[in-house]
């Protein structure tokens, strides 16, 4: 799995937009490989989301940054892509922080002409509002299950294992252990109890960098933490489920949940001001 993480940039948001209408079909996009002026790098083309980015997933021939329009922090709903070559194409997945995936084809072009932003927009059409499609259905039930699991309740026809074993954490931190596993024909969904045993340091998790190996780029999986900060133990919450709803191949010996730098990382302490 390639994976490319938003990074924070400030660059001003550009007035006019092509507008993209989203399903569960791919779609194909135009990206402009045009060198700016005295530069060695192509001029961006914005792509924005009606919801915040939590990853994206494939995307190596792109280098693709977060954008801010006024110096602040950056909005995760829109992003700047520049081709890294001159040509070709690749399928792209985009998944926003509701659980949508946004099925992208990104081709570049040297036409200077093409579009230099993107608006994406969910399909909203009288007749899919009244007969979901499969596939509409389909996240719909995806959702439905996550948060049936997260809420402790047992899915029916799911086989249900439960482990207590250890998962491998580097890099000092915290610690982790499977707790169950849910699994039928079509999902395969892993809760893991994350647990931080340090008297004095405090960690945040990351789970939109939870990585793993090998999985099926055509589904994205969902994942869900019942909170992201990790206080010192003894001394508040220091514990957090972390749900993971993913495709029948997924494998916890092929994941990345809770290395320290990656997935957890320490909260730096503020030295006190001396007077």
């Amino acid at each position: 799995m390639i994976r490319i993480f938003l990074v924070f940039f400030v660059m001003p948001l550009l007035a006019e937009a092509k507008l993209v209408t989203f399903g569960a079909n791919e779609v194909s996009l135009a990206i402009r490989y045009n060198l700016a002026e005295g530069s060695k790098e192509s001029v961006p083309t914005y792509l924005r989301f009606p919801r915040a980015i939590a990853r994206i997933d494939n995307a190596t021939m792109f280098s693709i940054k977060a954008t801010s329009s006024s110096g602040m922090q950056p909005d995760y709903r829109e992003i700047e892509v520049r081709p890294r070559v001159t040509e070709g194409s690749q399928k792209v997945e985009v998944l926003l922080n509701d659980g949508t995936v946004v099925r992208l084809r990104l081709k570049i072009t040297t036409d200077s002409d093409g579009a230099t932003s993107y608006d994406f927009e969910p399909k909203r059409v009288h007749e899919e509002s009244k007969s979901p499609s499969p596939q509409v259905q389909g996240q719909i039930a995806d959702l439905s299950l996550m948060r049936s699991v997260i809420q402790g309740d047992s899915p029916v026809g799911f086989s249900k294992r439960f482990y207590g074993m250890p998962i491998s954490c580097s890099g000092g931190g915290p610690r982790a252990r499977l707790l169950r596993v849910l699994e039928n024909g079509q999902f395969k969904i892993f809760q893991l109890e994350i647990v931080n045993d340090s008297f004095k340091r405090s960690f945040t998790i990351k789970e939109e960098n939870v990585v793993f190996k090998n999985r099926d780029l055509s589904r994205s999986p969902l994942i869900h933490v019942t909170n992201n900060l990790l206080g010192p133990s003894g001394k508040g919450q220091n514990k957090s489920v972390m749900t993971i709803l993913a495709d029948p191949t997924a494998n916890i010996n092929r994941m990345k949940v809770c290395d320290l730098k990656e997935q957890i990382e320490a909260v730096e302490v503020k030295p006190k001001t001396q007077r």
